[in-house]
């Protein structure tokens, strides 16, 4: 398996900044700031999912190891206040936004390195502050206006549900390139959660969603508009299009159908289903989880499948056929 994609792990590395982050994280406190944005009409936006994670665990992911604190505010809240009562003994104090879920981990290190470098007391942020602690301590305002920009899409911010499907749009296309440079063939309307773990030489068709936790082994072929959430999938095994599976646990080498689905609700929790290896599923069938279908068996097209199938034998479940006259 590839390495699962993160992003904080990730530009660390190219940024060779193993060093400076160590440092950083002794000397910063965070305060995250989570805005209750009427325009959502939920009580917790700053809980949307992005990319398969809540918005505001991607700001948590930016700032790594530096020890931190969630604070709620609206239009009213003073900022100074807010800094102010949550003073620290570390040497500076960022002020982030939980619905800027697109900052990464080089970014804020390049802006508290900057802050560092300047020996500024003050840097304010396109949206965000950072300030030297014992300078904010005692001051009543800050006296700045100038806006230092670093990467400004890292802060396009999620003021309602139009930024919000850009800022999805824009980090889905960031896991996509990372999987691209490891070797998956993806067009730009597949949709890749965070947490998906993918080997090489994987092809994905048209419209396939991954999900939730999905680990996809080498060789997999993807049919388009097929969705996979919570599943593990061993090396070689083809899923034709339009399949719908989840909470799945399939072995190598096996094929299933075009349209299959696995119900995995039962009405009340979430049930899992255990394919083995060289299993063929044909199209159209239902598999109904808790469920196993055991090495080597046979899943005949349209059948619906309750019950265990034993190892290397063929299933049938379709109700019989009658034709009658017309009229």
């Amino acid at each position: 398996m590839s390495l699962v994609f993160n992003p904080d792990i990730e530009r660390n590395l190219k940024a060779n900044s193993q060093e400076l982050s160590q440092k950083i994280d002794d000397d910063v406190f965070v305060i995250i700031l989570q805005p209750n944005s009427p325009a959502f009409n939920v009580a917790r936006p700053f809980d949307l999912d992005v990319c398969g994670r809540p918005m505001h665990t991607w700001i948590a992911n930016a700032i790594g190891a530096c020890p931190s604190v969630y604070v709620q505010v609206d239009e009213t809240t003073d900022i100074m206040s807010v800094v102010q009562n949550n003073i620290t003994d570390f040497k500076y104090t960022a002020v982030l936004y939980a619905d800027t879920p697109l900052l990464t981990r080089q970014t804020f290190l390049s802006i508290i390195d900057y802050i560092k470098t300047k020996k500024q007391n003050v840097l304010r942020l396109i949206r965000g502050w950072v300030f030297n602690t014992s300078y904010v301590k005692n001051a009543s305002k800050v006296y700045t206006d100038d806006i230092t920009e670093f990467e400004q899409e890292d802060f396009i911010t999620a003021f309602n549900f139009k930024e919000l499907s850009k800022i999805r749009q824009i980090q889905n296309n960031r896991i996509l390139d990372f999987w691209r440079e490891k070797g998956v063939d993806a067009n730009d309307d597949v949709r890749i959660d965070a947490d998906v773990n993918i080997g090489g030489l994987v092809q994905l068709g048209s419209g396939v969603v991954l999900a939730g936790n999905t680990s996809l082994g080498s060789g997999v072929i993807i049919g388009r508009n097929s969705i996979l959430e919570n599943c593990v999938v061993g090396s070689g095994v083809k899923i034709e299009e339009s399949s719908i599976i989840k909470d799945a646990q399939i072995g190598n080498d096996c094929y299933i159908g075009s349209g299959v689905i696995f119900c995995n609700f039962n009405g009340k929790v979430s049930c899992k289903s255990v394919v083995g290896k060289n299993v063929v599923i044909g199209s159209n069938c239902n598999i109904i989880a808790p469920i196993t279908l055991e090495d080597g068996c046979f899943i005949a097209v349209g059948s619906t499948i309750a019950d265990d199938v034993p190892a290397d034998v063929v299933a049938i479940a379709r109700a019989k056929q009658i034709n009658r006259a017309r009229g």
